[in-house]
């Protein structure tokens, strides 16, 4: 049994729809969303879905490095995505949706699919979790991040537009 994570605020826009079909797609895994706060009835709304919610920052990465066997990313919009350059510095799989501003930044360091390409993002997800066939090489992700980001970088330049 694989484990595969999401982590972001649980709303259509962050694909929550698309990673609960994933769920009903797969269960013989276990889909988890990592989130600080859940909408009232989210849970209901997604029952293939165990929600972490409240995780400081430590727990959350300590949990994700212990268990992910995958990490999926069905946002419909997304800019650096933080969760995704964790992911890969941990040497995880990451399956992303192929939009210009992740594929930007992650380059063909991660598996992407098309935007609501959902039967082709079934196939690529039991090619990775299913028959382990992860073309990418998870010491080069892992590198790149390192070469081109660092977390104090991130938080830096975040801080500046968020402040």
């Amino acid at each position: 049994m694989k484990n595969i994570y999401f982590v972001g605020t649980p709303n259509k826009e962050k694909g929550i729809e698309e990673f609960h079909k994933l769920a009903l797609e797969f269960k013989e895994h276990h889909f988890f969303w990592f989130c600080f706060k859940l909408g009232e009835g989210i849970e209901k709304m997604y029952p293939r879905i165990e929600f972490l919610v409240g995780f400081d920052n430590e727990a959350m990465k300590e949990r994700i490095k212990q268990d992910m066997d995958a990490f999926v990313c069905c946002s419909h919009f997304e800019g650096f995505s933080l969760p995704i350059a964790e992911a890969m510095m941990l040497r995880k799989p990451v399956l992303a949706y192929a939009l210009d501003e992740v594929v930007d930044v992650y380059d063909d360091c991660i598996e992407y699919v098309q935007p609501f390409d959902f039967d082709r993002m079934i196939v690529k997800l039991r090619e990775i979790i299913d028959n382990n066939a992860y073309k990418k090489d998870l010491y080069k992700a892992e590198q790149y991040i390192l070469d081109h980001y660092s977390p104090d970088k991130v938080t830096d330049k975040l801080l500046d537009i968020i402040l």
